[in-house]
């Protein structure tokens, strides 16, 4: 029986284009951040690809470490770079859906976003911290960078069996196969609420029939 319910944050309590380029100037900033030599610039901007891919919060901070850039120096840089795009259409999963579900379970955010950006996104879309008992970042300045840390952290806390939590996330790689590797549930969400919806309607978590689209 489920007691404890984790969500990845982006692209899962919400979907849409949110960046868009933004990111990707986001990443040529900081890369010039880093090194303030043109030369220099260009090889770090060729060798990581930034110029043709989006990263991630997690592969620029595993970057950063590589070209011996200082932890304090990357977070500083990241909080006062991180909410300069201008923020597209999205949609968010209902809101009454959270909290109808708080009422019965133990629900957390684990997210390799940081801990500004989870609390300036879940006003900016609505979603109510309060429904959660815990929005957990992911340290990436940590050796370990897996969300496994916190689930195991969670597991611990709410004193849970593998079988009594599920993880709902998007990422294969950092959602769905921490939480598999730990024995825990898991969901990995395609992009249409719906799909969580019927899910927890099927295996008796929560009615949500009035929230199917």
């Amino acid at each position: 029986m489920i007691k404890t319910i984790i969500f990845d944050f982006d692209d899962t309590l919400y979907v849409g284009d949110v960046w868009g380029k933004k990111w990707a100037d986001f990443l040529e900033k900081f890369a010039q951040y880093i090194v303030r030599n043109e030369s220099t610039y260009k090889k770090i901007m060729k060798k990581y690809d930034l110029t043709n891919s989006l990263r991630t919060q997690k592969e620029v901070c595993i970057m950063s470490e590589k070209e011996g850039f200082g932890h304090r120096r990357f977070k500083k840089f990241l909080k006062h770079n991180i909410y300069e795009h201008a923020t597209k259409d999205v949609e968010v999963i209902s809101a009454d859906f959270l909290k109808e579900l708080s009422k019965s379970y133990h629900l957390y955010v684990v997210s390799l976003s940081t801990q500004n950006y989870l609390k300036h996104y879940s006003k900016l879309y609505g979603i109510d911290e309060k429904c959660f008992k815990k929005m957990y970042s992911v340290d990436l300045c940590a050796k370990n960078k897996s969300k496994a840390v916190l689930l195991k952290k969670i597991m611990k806390k709410e004193k849970c069996l593998p079988e009594e939590m599920l993880m709902v996330g998007d990422s294969l790689k950092s959602d769905i196969e921490p939480a598999k590797q730990l024995s825990i549930n898991t969901l990995q969400f395609n992009g249409d609420f719906n799909q969580i919806y019927e899910y927890f309607t099927e295996n008796k978590i929560l009615d949500c029939k009035k929230y199917i689209k």
